[in-house]
């Protein structure tokens, strides 16, 4: 994953001239400071069906709500949304794969979108705070810092 990001890094670096940035924290506390600071008004993200992934994006989906934040989710990483697979077959989980093939007969699978000509053409606008990685205070006694690049596995362990 690590190695996906920092490629993805390269080409918005080489494409638009903008760089990812990694903020240091857990996932619901980063969204909650960026959130209030710089007054996130969308959030968009993948969904994601493992447990761990389903309880850290219901504290986030919370802090949105709290925040006035419209959270935009999709189901990227399967042909189809899980959540509306289960929803249509009455909140069951189909027991072969006759049955699945059945649930998925009359669906179409999302079509890919080609985010980097999107980003391109919106021309993302970067917090001067964020675009240099420089820690960002936000009261007297808060704070948000970033890594200086695409973390390493012992960087994150740190």
């Amino acid at each position: 994953m690590l190695e996906c990001l920092s490629d993805l890094n390269r080409n918005l670096l080489d494409q638009i001239g903008v760089e990812l940035c990694v903020a240091k924290g857990t996932p619901d506390d980063v969204f909650r400071k960026l959130t209030s600071f710089y007054n996130v008004s969308l959030l968009a993200y993948e969904s994601d069906t493992e447990p761990y992934a389903m309880a850290r994006d219901s504290k986030v989906k919370d802090i949105a709500a709290n925040s006035n934040v419209k959270v935009f989710t999709l189901a990227t990483h399967t042909l189809f949304d899980p959540e509306v697979l289960f929803k249509k077959n009455k909140n069951q989980v189909p027991g072969a794969y006759n049955g699945f093939l059945k649930i998925i007969e009359d669906l179409q699978p999302n079509k890919p979108i080609d985010t980097t000509n999107n980003l391109i053409q919106n021309s993302i606008m970067v917090p001067t705070e964020i675009k240099n990685k420089k820690c960002i205070t936000l009261s007297s006694n808060e704070s948000l810092s970033f890594y200086d690049s695409i973390p390493t596995i012992s960087e994150f362990n740190k």
